[in-house]
Order: C-alpha cells, then structure tokens, then sequence
C-alpha cells in the first residue's frame, strides 16, 4: 500500500472506487426513504431498496476482503 504524507496509508484504487459507488447507493437509498417516509414501498420501490441494501452488503464484504488482501501484499513487500 502506498502511504500518504500523514504516514496514513492509501487505500488501492479499487477500494477507493468500491466506496464511492457506495456513496451512491447509500444516496439512493436515502432518497428512496424520504420519498416514501411513513408508507410502504410500492412494489417497485420495495425492489430496489431491497436490491441496493443487497449491493451494499456484498460490496462492504467485498471491500473488507480486498483490504486484507491488500495488507497480506503489504507484509509480502517488506518481507514479513
């Protein structure tokens, strides 16, 4: 992993790239929310909310996975 000038390292590209898709869908979602605040979801709705709480589950796992992949190549660099 790269370090920024804090120390702090970088988080690879594409984690950077997974977290900002989930920027969007956590957007979605919470517009979704307001719209239907205090009604159920028509069914279309229901779909979607559904879908992108999916999304965001499997993306998080994902990312959680490419990040200690990423420390495994990180100790593999220094030799550990």
């Amino acid at each position: 992993m790269a370090r920024q000038k804090s120390g702090k390292a970088k988080e690879p590209r594409a984690i950077r790239e997974l977290r900002a898709r989930q920027r969007r869908r956590v957007a979605a979602i919470r517009k979704l929310n307001a719209r239907y605040a205090g009604h159920p979801f028509p069914k279309r709705a229901a779909e979607k909310w559904n879908r992108l709480n999916r999304e965001l589950d499997e993306t998080e796992q994902l990312i959680t996975e490419l990040r200690a992949r990423s420390r495994i190549a990180a100790l593999d660099d220094r030799g550990a």
